[in-house]
């Protein structure tokens, strides 16, 4: 996101810290934002406390409200959610965000589904130091939650025979800095960087990331079991 703004234009904010961000967004109101899973589950959380802590017509007005949101309902019943629930959802992002991008971990899919009923689109990214960042992103045009996204423009991805993600393109490292063997292990002759992750696509080509490959457990049948998200 910041060397991206000297290509496109734009200003870039960095928060104070993960638990001032939503302070620093309503300083600034940004039009997008990236940061990990961790602060939009702490959204969702303390949103639901607040409203099972208030109790009776609050509480009820809440569980109805992100259900009209997440059942994509239109009409006056999304009118009043979207006025007295699901705007001050919204609101605590800034008055201006168009979508936010989660990385760095997996995001809940249920988690993404909850903001997009609130009108608030979280597209899920992957990629890692050694790809320079995004190698893979959902976007606002094509997103499937529960996916990492689609391959970025001029980056290859492809699936192992083991399941393990592989990487190649202009954004890939040449190396890890005076570590030749370390480098063999992750780059084989032909560019592709093995990432060390277990995933495949869904017939529409998102990626989803299932595990790491060194937590895989081969039974005595010869299956492969992921054990983790």
């Amino acid at each position: 996101l910041v060397m991206m703004q000297y290509r496109r234009g734009y200003s870039s904010a960095f928060a104070e810290s993960l638990l001032k961000a939503l302070d620093n967004a309503a300083e600034i109101n940004p039009t997008f934002m990236g940061c990990v899973p961790r602060l939009y589950e702490k959204v969702f959380a303390v949103a639901n406390e607040r409203a099972a802590a208030a109790g009776g017509v609050k509480h009820r007005l809440f569980k109805w409200a992100t259900a009209v949101g997440q059942a994509k309902q239109g009409g006056w019943g999304r009118y009043w959610a979207d006025r007295l629930v699901l705007s001050k959802i919204r609101a605590r992002f800034g008055s201006r965000l168009r979508f936010a991008i989660s990385g760095g971990a997996p995001l809940a899919k249920e988690l993404a589904e909850w903001f997009d009923g609130a009108g608030l689109l979280v597209l899920e990214a992957y990629g890692l130091t050694e790809t320079t960042g995004g190698t893979t992103m959902n976007s606002m045009a094509e997103h499937r939650f529960g996916t990492v996204g689609k391959p970025l423009p001029g980056i290859e991805v492809k699936i192992a025979a083991d399941g393990e993600v592989l990487v190649k393109g202009p954004t890939v490292m040449r190396g890890y800095w005076q570590h030749e063997e370390a480098t063999r292990e992750v780059l084989d002759p032909d560019g592709w960087f093995h990432t060390g992750d277990i995933g495949d696509f869904d017939p529409e080509g998102f990626l989803r990331i299932t595990d790491r490959k060194k937590d895989i457990i081969v039974t005595a049948g010869g299956k492969n079991v992921s054990p983790q998200n």
